[in-house]
């Protein structure tokens, strides 16, 4: 495999990654939305297909409101309103019915008759409730949603009053109580990931005590793995943060630390990091992304934002962002379509409206390759292995944008037909190789090739920039008499799988094997005079060659199965 760098110029800047640090740089872009609402709860998704991410959010003591993107990646102040007069506080996006269109979920606040509401999308943005009797009576703060029993339809993990409950989804939209009750004194979150790499969702939940963990036992049946976790959080997300390949916690206090709780590689957490004494500073929520394409999760809170070192994952440096306005909530996503992470942060007041704050990459650099087959590319501080589209960060002011592309890979296969030798790749360029001295043999530059001499022969076959060897192929001009086999026929030629060899008057011991249009032995069997089947019944219709062997002679011909 080639390892290769786009240029002098790009390696430069490809390799100036492992020196930055502080680079995470955020702008207010838009405030003022829903002045008059205290929001709680905030959720994105593309409610009505456009491609552009819209809003919901949860008006603490009233309604639901839902902003839509006006399409140039700012969100229009006018809210479309759902159920008024209710307390709720949690809200989250999900397909409850795998339609293809986002719907979403809110948690009561207070105990009420009512209980999560289930809101059902139309395709457009326009909801209608589907049901509100799902843990009647409860209260919570979030939810988390995921396909906790393996049945492809997202459930409802739900930490409420002093217990977590499951909601299982019954692909319908309709969630079903499993019955299970987890023991969490004063849930305020949870989040749902692998924690133990068996490939369901297990669960951390943030208490206003101690936090607990809990594992999946794959159907949605969860058991107490850890209960001595941080302290007094409210909120938790999971990712690999140190590039151990497992997956570590992080933990908002309501007022202190924040808390990294590294993963054992068998799903037990052991306690890391602090970071950022609070003093008087409250944390609400906690996400952690890749905010600056560095392939190293950051943490983005409802106030700061701390880098991962790419010079010690799992280490953080606080950046200068500062996300003003008090919170209970705020979501990460692509709202100007910018290939950046922007952060929508619900301000908990009736003066002061909700926030957009803006990612700034800086100097884009944008590269278009296309590689050979088994060629791979450093970026940053990737190899690039596979197709794709790539964003990476190449120091503080810049980002490197990569649309990668490859050759498919060269068939190298040969078919030897007597003295004849074919490449089975066609529409390339050929140029046959004496293996003896690895000397081009001059004017060999054909799909096929008949070697004035003995010996042994190969073909480098290439596409544009992109070449192949094939192996090589030993051809011996004094073995082959094609009179002393014509005597052999096959029959019925063309047939329909079934094919019989009559040796008719030669005597003595030969081989016959069949092979396919890529070179693969489907068919080998050694026979005497007379008459041997061969069965292709199985295979395709289409050209097989079949070569006889003497031990002096050698003939090839093609078998037509129809």
């Amino acid at each position: 495999m080639k390892k290769l760098l786009l240029s002098v110029i790009v390696t430069t800047l490809l390799f100036s990654v492992t020196n930055a640090q502080n680079c995470i740089n955020y702008e207010l872009g838009e405030e003022g939305i829903g002045t008059l609402s205290e929001t709680f709860g905030v959720s994105l998704a593309d409610f009505n297909g456009d491609g552009w991410l819209d809003v919901v959010t949860i008006d603490a003591y009233d309604d639901i409101e839902i902003y839509f993107n006006d399409g140039t990646g700012l969100i229009d102040t006018n809210a479309y309103t759902l159920g008024a007069n209710r307390w709720r506080f949690g809200v989250q996006v999900i397909d409850i019915d795998n339609d293809g269109d986002w719907d979403f979920v809110t948690a009561p606040f207070s105990s009420q008759s009512y209980g999560i509401e289930v809101w059902q999308n139309n395709g457009s943005g326009v909801f209608s409730l589907k049901s509100d009797n799902t843990a009647n009576n409860s209260s919570g703060h979030e939810l988390a949603v995921g396909d906790l029993n393996g049945d492809g339809y997202d459930d409802i993990f739900f930490p409420n009053d002093d217990k977590a409950g499951i909601y299982l989804n019954d692909g319908t939209g309709n969630f079903i109580d499993n019955g299970q009750e987890l023991s969490a004194s004063s849930p305020e979150s949870a989040v749902l990931f692998d924690a133990d790499g068996d490939g369901d969702l297990d669960a951390a939940v943030a208490t206003g005590f101690t936090s607990k963990f809990f594992t999946n036992d794959g159907n949605g049946n969860f058991t107490e793995a850890q209960n001595d976790l941080a302290e007094d959080s409210e909120g938790v997300d999971a990712a690999d943060i140190n590039g151990d390949g497992y997956p570590d916690l992080v933990f908002a206090p309501w007022h202190g630390y924040i808390e990294i709780w590294e993963n054992d590689g068998l799903g037990y957490f052991l306690p890391g990091d602090t970071i950022f004494e609070g003093g008087q500073n409250f944390f609400i929520d906690v996400e952690l992304r890749d905010v600056n394409y560095d392939n190293l999760p950051d943490i983005i809170t409802d106030t700061y934002i701390f880098e991962n070192d790419p010079s010690n994952p799992g280490s953080f440096i606080m950046t200068s962002n500062y996300l003003i306005g008090s919170s209970h909530d705020f979501e990460t996503g692509d709202i100007n379509k910018d290939n950046f992470l922007d952060i929508y942060k619900g301000r908990f007041s009736s003066n002061d409206g909700d926030l957009i704050y803006f990612y700034q990459p800086g100097t884009l650099l944008y590269v278009d390759t296309t590689l050979c087959f088994g060629d791979s590319l450093l970026a940053g501080n990737m190899w690039l292995t596979q197709p794709g589209d790539y964003m990476m960060s190449v120091g503080c002011d810049s980002t490197l944008s990569v649309s990668l592309s490859f050759y498919d890979e060269i068939n190298t296969n040969v078919f030897q037909n007597g003295i004849t030798l074919t490449a089975l790749a066609s529409g390339l360029s050929y140029q046959w190789i004496n293996c003896a001295d690895s000397s081009f043999v001059e004017g060999a530059v054909g799909q096929s090739f008949t070697p004035e001499e003995s010996g042994s022969y190969a073909v480098l076959i290439s596409n544009g920039p992109c070449s192949a060897m094939s192996d090589c192929y030993d051809v011996s001009l004094t073995e082959i008499n094609e009179n002393d086999l014509n005597n052999i026929s096959v029959y019925p030629n063309p047939g329909n799988g079934i094919f019989i060899v009559n040796t008719g008057s030669y005597g003595g011991m030969l081989t016959i094997i069949v092979s396919d249009m890529t070179g693969r032995t489907i068919f080998k069997k050694v026979a005497m005079s007379g008459k041997t089947r061969i069965d292709l019944s199985e295979y395709d219709r289409g050209i097989y060659f079949m070569k006889i062997e003497t031990g002096k002679f050698t003939e090839t011909r093609k078998l037509i199965k129809q």
